[in-house]
């Protein structure tokens, strides 16, 4: 179930700026000047410059991509930069904010997450980011001749309109949870792997229960029934991936450790006293949750459809795609057993 909302925020503007850099990354590969992937030679210069002013440090090449020193490329394009702990780096100019952490090729603009093929790292004492963080987070342009690069600001972007945030609305189950250093990040719902959807939260994401309660988003676990409300513009990656504004928990509590797995129902078997049971598979939830089960439906599993509608037992048939949510303790067999709590079919 989805519908529109609109409301202001010039923070689209670079959410739309980079919803298809998934794609566009691989394409982007043959072209230097849009990727910052060269070879560089000894020979040739590493020097870095911005409006004809040649920056402090000089570039390298690391992996086929020329690496540039974070600060003072985003100094001299307008942006300030504030280091955290844990190596996690602020910059921030007008309505545009990101961060990158060491280490991880994971950059964030504007609650969006892109990967550019090389992560930052330090050298002597620096933090260097791939030429390409130019164009593609700080959105200036950017040109790689051998090891030198220039770089030109774009149109500055206190002075860019602000664009209408479309805002969608969709009902799920949370099949994923995210958290780095304790902190919950992002949930995935309605599939697992590279299946449904990956709802990036954060202090600003209004998480609440049915009956308004506000909730911390650690509350949240595996097979609870959620609405959410999301950014219509989505990173092209697999799966998709936006930031959530708000997500409702409905429907019945999950089960305390539950763990679960999406597939196809590959068997359905009925017992003599017409208890059904399940063999599925297709992909674990969670690192210990086995890409292949057999759950027994009882009178008090919750059955429902992606939209959270009640459907019978007989709707259960071979070759249905479900999610199947079951406690943490499974018969060790193979496959193992387990007894279902809740299976949304999908």
């Amino acid at each position: 179930m989805m519908r529109r909302l609109g409301k202001q925020a010039a923070a689209v503007v670079i959410a739309t700026a980079i919803a298809g850099t998934g794609a566009a990354y691989a394409a982007a590969q043959s072209e230097s000047a849009a990727s910052g992937q060269v070879q560089a030679t000894s020979s040739a210069s590493k020097e870095i410059t911005a409006e004809g002013t040649k920056l402090k440090g000089e570039t390298y090449a690391k992996n086929g991509f020329v690496m540039i020193p974070l600060r003072e490329a985003a100094e001299a394009l307008g942006y300030s930069v504030k280091w955290n702990k844990n190596g996690i780096v602020e910059l921030s100019k007008g309505n545009v904010w990101t961060q990158v952490q060491t280490g991880v090729d994971q950059y964030t603009v504007n609650r969006m997450y892109i990967s550019l093929g090389a992560a930052p790292e330090l050298n002597k004492g620096k933090l260097y980011v791939p030429a390409s963080f130019v164009s593609e987070v700080l959105r200036a342009a950017v040109v790689t001749e051998g090891a030198s690069v220039v770089i030109s600001p774009a149109q500055p972007v206190e002075d860019q309109p602000a664009a209408e945030l479309e805002e969608l609305q969709m009902t799920g189950t949370i099949t994923g949870i995210r958290a780095v250093d304790g902190k919950v990040v992002s949930v995935q719902a309605n599939g697992a792997g590279m299946n449904g959807i990956i709802l990036n939260i954060d202090d600003s994401t209004a998480i609440a229960a049915a009956d308004g309660t506000a909730m911390k988003a650690e509350e949240l676990s595996l097979g609870m029934s959620i609405q959410a409300v999301h950014n219509a513009t989505m990173a092209l990656s697999l799966p998709p991936q936006t930031y959530a504004s708000s997500i409702t928990v409905t429907g019945k509590a999950a089960v305390a450790e539950s763990t679960g797995t999406e597939g196809v129902v590959k068997e359905v078997r009925t017992d003599d006293d017409g208890r059904i049971s399940l063999l599925v598979s297709g992909t674990g939830m969670t690192e210990t949750a086995p890409a292949e089960v057999v759950v027994h439906v009882q009178d008090d599993t919750v059955l429902i459809d992606k939209d959270g509608e009640a459907v019978e037992a007989a709707s259960l048939k071979e070759g249905a795609n479900v999610l199947a949510f079951y406690g943490p303790v499974l018969k060790k067999s193979l496959p193992p057993i387990g007894t279902a709590w809740k299976i949304v079919l999908q």
